[in-house]
């Protein structure tokens, strides 16, 4: 009968370890910085969204909009879509619009792998 709880157990601590790691792997961590929609790359229609966000007629409902609009670090305001626009423009790009970055908050440790 001990043989089995642990069995049992040890079944179960695989189980929940495969779930835990395919739980962490769907979870995206990086975004690109000034792509509101989240589509891959930083375009006019970026800018756009996040003005509709900013004047409420899109919502935002994870704040992830907000997050990603957000270029100059403080407070997604209409000078995010300013910036997007100066930079789509070529004019400059002081905050690093276009590069990848990671979500605030974003835990990077990883559970690791326990083979079954």
């Amino acid at each position: 009968m001990k043989r089995l709880l642990c069995v049992i157990c040890a079944a179960l601590i695989c189980v929940s370890a495969m779930a835990a790691a395919d739980i962490s792997a769907a979870v995206k961590s990086t975004y690109i910085r000034g792509d509101s929609d989240d589509n891959g790359k930083v375009e006019i229609s970026d800018v756009t969204l996040a003005q509709q966000v900013l004047a409420g007629i899109e919502k935002d409902s994870g704040g992830l909009i907000a997050v990603r609009a957000n270029v100059d670090g403080k407070g997604f305001n209409i000078d995010d879509a300013t910036n997007v626009q100066r930079y789509l423009a070529q004019f400059d790009n002081i905050y690093s619009i276009g590069e990848k970055v990671t979500y605030p908050g974003y835990d990077e440790y990883e559970l690791p792998f326990i083979p079954c």
